[in-house]
């Protein structure tokens, strides 16, 4: 899944690009990469954390007031001057409906994913990948601002930092806590199973997540404690980093959209265990669904292949086009060209 590399820089008028993310690395690499391909410099990254979904409702929509006070200080950062802003996330979309109701047309707003019932003009223009789209929706319609889309197959995202050489070793990326595949050890049976099945032949590293339930990362620590397998924390940004440089192939758990996009970004072969399905038509689901259809990646059957399979993705270089052209035309009629 190769993004593009015939990226015209932006240089039209004197403007200033910043992210505004969820305090969540997907959300932040996601606008890093889409700067990335459209040729702009990100000036810095503000952050306003998400919901944590653990939390009883009550405290949940009390958490939405501190987004409210972070949407009158960013409203403020931005009052004068001319922006570029990249946003993501659920928890920026009060900061962009205020930036934009101050500012209008002196700021432009791409943003990245689908903000989910919400009725109020946020962005300029939205960039959003295909398993957003729900049945029986007219999606064209969904916002009734109408903003500009442009659809991409799957989330766009740098690749992960393997080594241009080929590697020989397979990198299993553990998910885990989600509400569409099985999390419990029980549900990581046969996967694991397979695991068994190759140890003989290739070199393996398992690298936890953060997000991998402490139940499930004991037993497979305990399960492969006594092999050569290669057992790496979470914390462990060294370990991870060493173990992409020498990755051949990866596999990675369904339950993380961005760690597959990732893996599938490196050109290197991807494999996704065939978790229990706990619930079906979810973003996710259809997310792995897709990627499997357009032979991103296979599901992982107890065979490993290295070679590598370049796919031309010109669903993205559709959409740097498209939101080069965006930007380029706002920026020569609202920003001050002196």
């Amino acid at each position: 899944m190769q993004k593009s590399t015939n990226v015209c820089p932006i240089t039209a008028g004197s403007f200033r690009t910043f992210a505004i993310s969820t305090k969540k690395n997907g959300h932040v690499t996601q606008c890093m990469a889409v700067a990335d391909l459209v040729g702009v410099k990100i000036e810095a990254v503000l952050q306003i954390r998400g919901l944590n979904k653990a939390l009883p409702e009550w405290q949940r929509e009390l958490e939405k007031l501190y987004w409210i006070v972070q949407a009158i200080k960013m409203a403020w950062k931005f009052r004068k001057g001319e922006y570029l802003i990249l946003a993501s996330g659920r928890s920026v979309l009060p900061a962009c409906r205020l930036i934009k109701f101050l500012r209008g047309n002196e700021v432009f707003i791409l943003f990245i994913g689908s903000p989910k019932k919400w009725t109020t003009n946020c962005a300029d223009l939205m960039l959003r990948p295909q398993h957003e789209r729900e049945l029986g929706v007219d999606e064209e319609k969904r916002y009734p601002w109408c903003p500009k889309q442009v659809w991409v197959n799957s989330p766009i995202c740098n690749p992960l930092p393997v080594s241009k050489e080929e590697g020989c070793e397979v990198v299993i990326l553990l998910g885990g806590l989600n509400i569409t595949y099985g999390d419990e050890i029980a549900d990581y049976s046969d996967f694991l199973n397979r695991l068994d099945t190759i140890l003989a032949q290739h070199s393996l590293s398992i690298i936890f997540s953060r997000r991998t339930k402490k139940s499930v990362e004991n037993a497979i620590k305990k399960r492969f404690a006594p092999t050569n397998v290669k057992l790496i924390e979470a914390t462990d940004r060294q370990g991870f980093l060493n173990a992409c440089e020498s990755a051949g192939a990866f596999i990675v758990t369904p339950d993380s959209i961005t760690m597959v996009v990732e893996a599938c970004a490196t050109g290197k072969p991807v494999y996704i265990p065939d978790l229990p399905v706990r619930r079906v038509e979810t973003r996710n689901h259809r997310f792995i669904d897709m990627t499997i259809a357009k032979k991103y990646a296979k599901y992982f059957d107890g065979n490993i292949n290295f070679a590598r399979s370049d796919i031309e993705r010109k669903d993205i270089e559709n959409a740097r086009q498209v939101m080069t052209g965006y930007i380029t035309s706002w920026s020569k009629e609202y920003v001050n060209q002196s």
